[in-house]
């Protein structure tokens, strides 16, 4: 039992148990033991199997449901969230060799993906532009803080989705509480208008 409502649904079920095999419950403590029944019928057994069960069922319930609310409340994040442009996970060794190798290759427009893996800014060398051209202090973008603008929402984008940088890494650096922000802030842009989508090219353009 952990809480009140689950101590509540043990009484409940003890009086059921006591009404349905017509026991004579002569006193009872609130713990997970200490019963003092008669059982004219002689049907101690059944009647603790039902009492036991159906305490125990309903339990194992309510502990999922705990279970289930909290994966929609928090869900765990997504191996996905870190990889980089969205499409290698690795180590930085692994992501080194792949830039190392690309460095040797022509950009392949068929996969537009590869160019983010090339050289690219730093994540705080995109906060610092972003916050240049807003014209707002990059320093309170901090877990907790909401901006109003969308300066901040626009250094993920670039971050994430043009840059490739892991998420987990662009959460960091501009002050979000987990990965997944930084999805809610680049699907924010995405969705933005078209002149939000036009500073975010020209910021990227300035970048390269």
């Amino acid at each position: 039992m952990r809480d009140d409502l689950d101590r509540e649904k043990w009484v409940d079920w003890l009086r059921r148990t006591v009404e349905t095999y017509n026991w004579r419950l002569h006193a009872w403590v609130l713990m997970t033991n200490h019963l003092f029944v008669e059982t004219p019928e002689a049907n101690l057994s059944a009647g603790m199997q039902y009492f036991g069960g159906s305490y125990t069922s309903y339990f194992n319930r309510r502990r999922y449901a705990r279970f289930v609310r909290a994966g929609v409340e928090q869900p765990p994040p997504s191996p996905f969230e870190q990889a980089l442009a969205g499409v290698l996970v690795g180590s930085d060794a692994f992501f080194g060799r792949v830039r190392r190798l690309l460095d040797e290759k022509p950009t392949d427009r068929g996969v537009p993906q590869l160019d983010h893996l090339r050289g690219r800014p730093t994540v705080e060398a995109i906060k610092e532009a972003v916050g240049a051209h807003f014209g707002v202090d990059t320093s309170r973008w901090t877990p907790g803080h909401r901006e109003d603008d969308a300066s901040r929402a626009v250094a993920a984008y670039l971050a994430r989705r043009r840059f490739g940088h892991p998420a987990g890494k662009v959460a960091d650096a501009l002050g979000y509480r987990i990965p997944s922000s930084v999805t809610r802030a680049v699907a924010r842009v995405e969705s933005g208008n078209d002149e939000l989508n036009r500073t975010a090219t020209r910021l990227e353009s300035t970048l390269n």
